[in-house]
C-alpha cells in the first residue's frame, strides 16, 4: 500500500482533529478536577508523614476516602459525557493495573518500610497515567513519566527530605496539571 503525500496530511489531520476534540472533552467534562483532588491527596500524606513521623502512613488511607468520594462523586457527575465502549475497555485496564499492583509486594518481597511501600502505590498509580496517556492524551504519558522520575529520585537518592519531596514532586505536579489542562489548554 502507497501512501500519498496528501493521504498522509489527511490522516495527521484528523489525527490532530481527534486530539483536539479529546483535550476538549477532557476540560469540558471535568477531567482536571481528577488532578486537583489526587494533586491535594499526594500532598496532604507524605506531609502527614513528614510532620508526624513514618507510623502516619496508617492514616494515608483515611486522607484517600476523601479523594476517592470526590472522584467518584465527579464520575458519576461526568459519566453520560464519558461512556462508550472505548471508556469500558480502559477502566477494565486501569482496574487490572491496579490488581496485579496490589498483588507485587506479596511475591516480590521489596522495600518494608513506610516510604517503599508509598512510592510503590505511587509508581502503580503513575503506571495507571501512563496507560490513560497512550490510550486518551499524551500528557497525562507524560506526567506519568515525569512523576515517576520524582519518585524513584526521592526515594532513592533524598531519603532524608523523601516525604517533603513527595509533596513537592508527586503531588505537585499533579495539582499544577490540573491548572494547566483547565486554564490553558484549548
Amino acid at each position: 500500500m502507497d501512501l500519498t503525500p496528501q493521504d498522509a496530511a489527511r490522516t495527521l489531520a484528523e489525527v490532530e482533529q481527534a486530539r483536539t476534540a479529546m483535550r476538549r472533552a477532557i476540560r469540558a467534562h471535568r477531567g482536571h478536577f481528577y488532578l486537583w483532588i489526587w494533586g491535594a491527596t499526594w500532598i496532604a500524606m507524605p506531609l502527614t508523614a513528614h510532620f508526624l513521623g513514618d507510623n502516619a502512613v496508617r492514616y494515608f488511607g483515611l486522607i484517600c476516602v476523601p479523594g476517592t468520594s470526590a472522584s467518584i462523586a465527579v464520575g458519576l457527575a461526568q459519566r453520560r459525557q464519558v461512556s462508550g465502549a472505548g471508556s469500558q475497555r480502559l477502566f477494565g485496564v486501569l482496574a487490572a493495573i491496579l490488581g496485579f499492583a496490589a498483588l507485587f509486594p506479596f511475591v516480590l518481597h521489596g522495600q518494608t518500610d513506610a516510604r517503599g511501600y508509598y512510592a510503590y502505590a505511587c509508581l502503580a498509580a503513575m503506571q495507571g497515567y501512563v496507560v490513560v496517556g497512550l490510550w486518551a492524551d499524551t500528557y497525562l504519558f507524560w506526567l506519568g513519566l515525569f512523576v515517576t522520575a520524582m519518585i524513584l529520585v526521592g526515594l532513592f537518592l533524598l531519603p532524608g527530605i523523601f516525604w517533603l519531596w513527595m509533596a513537592a514532586c508527586a503531588g505537585g505536579p499533579l495539582l499544577l496539571t490540573g491548572f494547566y489542562v483547565r486554564h490553558f489548554w484549548r
